[in-house]
């Protein structure tokens, strides 16, 4: 009898909270349960699955674990595959959405380790700088919540938009917008 270990992961600490996870175990009977070498990572397009595979994955195939590859185009599809138990761990998401997907799913996804996230940015387009935004310029945002606000505070700190000061900044959605001097057409799009 395997036990299923059901986690969103970070890179960090891996390694130990994995070799863990997937040593040796006895069952209720006292028995040895068999090894799980193999290990299914859902990645997905993006920083996190990148320096997993290029840095994470060789320590773990050098310890004698095969580390297969399963490819999603977004990290929603890689949690419902990892809480439906077709992967057995994913890196591809910090902790705001990992709780959003919980309550959203009912799943019960856990975090291993914390990991530093990847730096937020303004990426111009047609633009050499921010100080070139225009009237009605139209702004793509992830649609993710935790991702979507994040996006928000990024555009309150460049000082094109307003956020209303009473809502918990990781819960800001466009309804919290107070002020949008420039008009801004702000698209929420797919990660």
């Amino acid at each position: 009898m395997k036990r299923k270990i059901r986690l969103g992961v970070g890179i960090g600490l891996l390694s130990l909270v994995l070799f863990a996870g997937c040593g040796n175990q006895e069952d209720v009977t006292g028995n040895a349960e068999e090894q799980q070498t193999e290990i299914r990572l859902g990645t997905t397009p993006g920083p996190y699955s990148e320096l997993f595979l290029k840095g994470i994955k060789p320590i773990l195939e050098e310890a004698g674990y095969t580390v297969t590859d399963i490819g999603f185009t977004g990290v929603l599809e890689a949690d419902i595959a990892l809480n439906d138990g077709e992967i057995d761990l994913n890196v591809d998401q910090h902790t705001a959405y990992l709780e959003n997907f919980n309550e959203n799913t009912d799943a019960d996804l856990v975090g291993i380790t914390p990991i530093p996230t990847v730096p937020a940015g303004l990426y111009p387009g047609r633009k050499d700088s921010l100080t070139a935004i225009e009237a009605n310029d139209t702004i793509g945002i992830p649609n993710d919540p935790s991702n979507s606000a994040r996006a928000l505070l990024l555009l309150q700190k460049a000082g094109w938009i307003e956020l209303d000061s009473e809502v918990a900044p990781i819960d800001a959605t466009l309804r919290n917008i107070t002020n949008n001097p420039y008009d801004l057409d702000i698209v929420e799009m797919d990660s």
